[in-house]
């Protein structure tokens, strides 16, 4: 059944190239006009000017009909090259849209999705909308005028012998709709499978230090060769129900030539038809067979091009969870304080991971959050910046929920620096200033000295035009926080998260960054998530969380007075340093 909603969205994207979607219509329909009127005009001459032995007219007839010919090819190349120029157009503005649409996706989205998989919709999914985008509607066109203008041609010739042709046509138009249901379900699980090989390809090769570490290669390729297989039994039903397709249309159109020359000899012997009406029809069936082999040719390309459309389709349908509300405020300038008030908080239903959080956090202050690992200190550092909302509760800035503020102002006003460190593959200068493209090449050096990674930097071969490799992998892990923290430094937010910023330095290093971060967080609201204890001291609030719930509050001296989790934590450490 056709979707009228699917359909809408698919020729929505013609609209920006109307120009060239009416150069290839126009000569494909052109094209095929000339097409249907060489049997008529051949008709024409063998029953006018043969018979009265007019040899000169026939000639120039024929000539006219090779200028026509002439005339074709330089549709068809028209058809040919503007056709999928116009194709790649729409295919580039599709991929464009899914872009810009998984940016919009939540944290959510990408914890329940693999890249990988994600890579593939982008990707080999769209691949062949080029020639879905380029034939789907002109084909049609086509098709149409062909198909029709030959019969309504074919009846004006002899209407007896049109009649039988006609009456066959219905049998392939039938035998296609039932295969079309079928033969795109089969394309939608070739595509999957595919998207689940690009998932495996892409978290194996991100993982080989790990897998040849442990010596695991042959787990790996076991792995692999599973979604292999998948992928090969998908693949292998697919042109099995593309064989079946090609097969039926064989034989219908072979049974379409033979009825031709079955019923017209037989007309023709009754003399109801002219020798040159079996001819002519002869040619007519060559000319109906274009459009109907025109349909077998493309099927798979179709029906693959439909189903990378509707798994397109399948991400646009997902809606933004993290959005700007109506009415949401800019952010200008963070003045007094965060609140969380009563904040509850989960990944999954039913499973909550934070309950009843309440924290006020004063402009100007340092907030330290510990803990132990899953306790929950991460999703509280995470909720600030809306990369999850809340399912109950309040998150306040300046009095303002954060649902109310639009989420550029609320993030640019907030400087995160992350304990899984991201570096792009690109330079050192590109990383540093990052979201920062304004900043110049003074403060960015500026920013890197503070972070403690400038004479690291002036010691690469290409200083900051050096590139880091894949994901940074020419870095080691120190200088990659710290590259991360000189993007903070650029940033200069009010805001400032560190989750485990300091983890992966060597002790110096550590020391010159703690530094660096105390003379940073004067007059700006540090959230400080630690393992280390001796980092956080000196934090005006120290917040101790376990399975979700604050257990202890208050500065270092305070905390250790309680003689609880916090002077346990403490201790431990202290036992590990000696």
């Amino acid at each position: 059944m056709i979707n009228i909603k699917k359909c809408k969205m698919f020729f929505k994207y013609f609209k920006p190239h109307k120009k060239l979607v009416c150069l290839d219509f126009a000569c494909a329909i052109l094209s095929s006009l000339i097409t249907i009127s060489f049997p008529l005009i051949i008709d024409f001459a063998l029953n006018n000017y043969l018979p009265n032995n007019q040899f000169k007219e026939f000639l120039i007839l024929m000539l006219i009909v090779l200028f026509a010919y002439l005339v074709n090819t330089g549709l068809i190349f028209i058809v040919g090259y503007y056709g999928h120029t116009l194709g790649v157009r729409i295919e580039a503005d599709v991929r464009r849209d899914l872009f810009d649409h998984l940016q919009k996706l939540p944290s959510r989205f990408y914890d329940e999705n693999r890249v990988g998989s994600l890579m593939s919709r982008v990707t080999s999914d769209l691949f062949e909308l080029t020639e879905f985008a380029h034939h789907g509607p002109e084909d049609a066109i086509v098709c149409i005028i062909t198909v029709f203008g030959s019969i309504g041609a074919m009846f004006y010739l002899n209407w007896r012998l049109a009649l039988c042709t006609a009456l066959i046509l219905p049998i392939a138009v039938i035998f296609i709709i039932s295969q079309e249901k079928e033969a795109i379900k089969c394309a939608d699980n070739t595509k999957e499978s595919l998207g689940e090989i690009h998932a495996e390809l892409e978290t194996s090769i991100s993982g080989i230090k790990v897998t040849k570490a442990f010596a695991n290669e042959e787990y790996e390729k076991k792995r692999f060769e599973k979604c292999n297989e998948k992928f090969k039994t998908a693949k292998r039903e697919f042109f099995k129900r593309n064989g079946i397709y090609s097969s039926g249309m064989d034989l219908i159109k072979n049974y379409l030539k033979l009825s031709i020359i079955l019923i017209g000899g037989i007309l023709y012997i009754n003399g109801y038809a002219t020798f040159a009406n079996i001819i002519t029809f002869n040619l007519f069936v060559m000319v109906l067979l274009i459009p109907i082999q025109k349909l077998v040719d493309f099927a798979e390309i179709f029906l693959g091009g439909v189903s990378g459309f509707n798994r397109f389709l399948e991400i646009m349908e997902e809606e933004p969870e993290i959005k700007d509300y109506p009415n949401s405020k800019v952010m200008d300038e963070f003045r007094n304080k965060i609140e969380f008030k009563n904040v509850c908080f989960s990944y999954e239903k039913n499973k909550e991971i934070l309950h009843n959080i309440n924290l006020e956090i004063k402009k100007g202050s340092t907030v330290a959050i510990i803990g132990p690992s899953g306790a929950g200190k991460t999703s509280i550092c995470q909720l600030l910046p809306r990369f999850y909302d809340i399912d109950s509760g309040e998150i306040l800035i300046d009095g303002v929920n954060i649902k109310d503020i639009t989420l550029n102002s609320l993030r640019t006003n907030i400087g995160l620096v992350q304990q899984d460190v991201f570096i792009f593959t690109d330079t050192v200068m590109e990383n540093i200033k990052y979201g920062c493209s304004n900043k110049s090449e003074a403060e960015i050096i500026k920013a890197a000295k503070m972070a403690e990674i400038h004479k690291d930097i002036m010691k690469m071969d290409n200083g900051y035009k050096t590139y880091v490799g894949e994901k940074g992998a020419m870095l080691s892990g120190g200088q990659k926080q710290r590259l991360s923290l000189a993007r903070m430094f650029l940033k200069d937010s009010p805001i400032i998260i560190l989750d485990e910023a300091t983890s992966a330095l060597d002790s110096v290093t550590e020391f010159k960054i703690q530094n660096a971060i105390d003379k940073l967080s004067k007059d700006r609201t540090m959230i400080v998530i630690a393992h280390r204890l001796s980092t956080i001291r000196n934090a005006d609030v120290i917040v101790v969380v376990d399975d979700g719930h604050i257990i202890e509050m208050g500065n270092h001296n305070d905390l250790m007075n309680l003689n609880g989790h916090y002077y346990q934590f403490h201790e431990i450490q202290n036992k590990k340093d000696i």
